[in-house]
C-alpha cells in the first residue's frame, strides 16, 4: 500500500506543478483527470503495439551494443511514446481544451504523468519505495519532455498546412523517440559499466529540462491569455516542485520505518542518501523554476 501511495503522491507533485504552470487560462480538474487517467491507461497499449511487428518482437534487452541500442530505440522509446501520444492526440480531436500554446505541453506531459505514475507503481511494489525519490528526478521528468516534444513542435506548426504539422509532430515525436531511446541506452549497459554510463544518462537528464525550460517560455509567452497579474502563480511552481520532491524524500524514510517497525531504517535512509537528494532537487528546481526575467522580454 505504501508504494502505490508514494506513486500517486509523486504524481499529485508534479500534478501541481503543471496546474501553477498553467495559470493564463486553466482547464478543468475533469480535462486534467481524464488526460491522467487515459495515460496511466497507456501502458496496456503496448504489449498490443509490439505484437504488430516482427521486428519490435525480435528484440532483446539483454543485448549489448547497437543490439540494445536497438532494443532502447524502438522496442522502448518509440513504442512507449507512440503509446503516451495516443491520449493527448484523443484529447485534441474530440474536445476543445486545447486552446493555449501551453496547452500543447501540458496535455502531453498529463499523458507522460499518468503512464509514469502506473510505472512507478510496478517499480516502487517491485524493488522497494526508495526507487520513487530518483524515479521523481529522472524518470518522470524525463518521460514529460519526451511527450511533450511532438505537442510542441504540433505548436509550432499550428498555422501551417496540414501536411506542415503532421511533419512537425511527427519529427516531435522522432526527437522524442531518440532522447529517451538514448537516456535508456546508458542506463541499460552492463553493470559493469554502469557507473560511467549511468552518470551520462543524468548529464542528458539536465540537457534535457534546459530545453524543457525554454519550451515551457517560448508557450508561455505566446499565449493569447497573457496576464502578468498571474506570473507569481506560475513562478511559484518551481518553489511547489522542490518543496514537493523534498516531501517525497521525507516520505520514503517514513515509510521504509513502517515498512520494519524501525525508525532507525527511515533515519539510515535520510542520512545515506541526503547528499545526492537534496543535490538532484536542487538541480531540477534550478532548471525549471522560473522567474520575472525569463517574461522580461514580452
Amino acid at each position: 500500500m505504501l508504494p502505490i501511495l508514494g506513486s500517486l503522491l509523486l504524481g499529485f507533485v508534479w500534478l501541481r506543478f503543471f496546474r501553477k504552470i498553467d495559470s493564463f487560462e486553466p482547464e478543468s480538474w475533469k480535462a486534467t483527470f481524464l488526460c491522467l487517467s487515459l495515460g496511466a491507461a497507456s501502458p496496456y497499449l503496448l504489449d498490443p503495439i509490439i505484437g504488430l511487428s516482427p521486428f519490435l518482437k525480435s528484440l532483446d534487452g539483454k543485448s549489448t551494443g547497437a543490439a540494445l541500442f536497438q532494443f532502447t530505440l524502438f522496442r522502448v522509446a518509440a513504442v512507449e511514446e507512440l503509446a503516451k501520444l495516443i491520449p493527448f492526440l484523443g484529447i485534441l480531436l474530440m474536445s476543445r481544451w486545447v486552446d493555449e500554446s501551453v496547452d500543447y505541453i501540458k496535455y502531453p506531459a498529463l499523458s507522460a504523468m499518468g503512464f509514469a505514475t502506473a510505472e512507478n507503481i510496478l517499480y516502487s511494489t517491485s524493488y522497494g519505495v526508495d526507487v520513487l525519490h530518483i524515479r521523481g528526478l529522472l524518470c518522470v521528468s524525463g518521460h514529460i519532455f519526451y511527450t511533450a516534444l511532438p505537442g510542441y513542435f504540433l505548436w509550432r506548426s499550428r498555422n501551417q498546412s496540414f501536411l506542415i504539422k503532421l511533419t512537425g509532430l511527427f519529427f516531435g515525436y522522432s526527437l522524442g523517440t531518440i532522447c529517451h531511446g538514448a537516456y535508456d541506452f546508458f542506463l541499460f549497459q552492463d553493470e559493469n559499466a554502469g557507473t560511467a554510463l549511468g552518470l551520462l544518462s543524468v548529464l542528458l537528464c539536465v540537457g534535457f529540462m534546459y530545453a524543457f525550460k525554454r519550451m515551457l517560455i517560448h508557450t508561455l509567452k505566446q499565449s493569447d491569455f497573457y496576464n502578468p497579474a498571474v506570473l507569481e502563480t506560475i513562478i511559484s511552481a518551481g518553489r511547489s516542485l522542490f518543496f514537493g520532491l523534498a516531501g517525497i524524500f521525507i516520505f520514503i524514510g517514513i515509510a521504509k520505518a513502517l515498512q520494519s517497525g524501525q525508525f532507525q531504517a527511515a533515519v539510515s535512509y535520510w542520512q545515506g542518501n541526503m547528499l545526492f537528494a537534496g543535490l538532484g532537487t536542487l538541480v531540477l528546481y534550478g532548471l525549471l523554476a522560473l522567474d520575472q526575467k525569463d517574461f522580461r522580454k514580452v
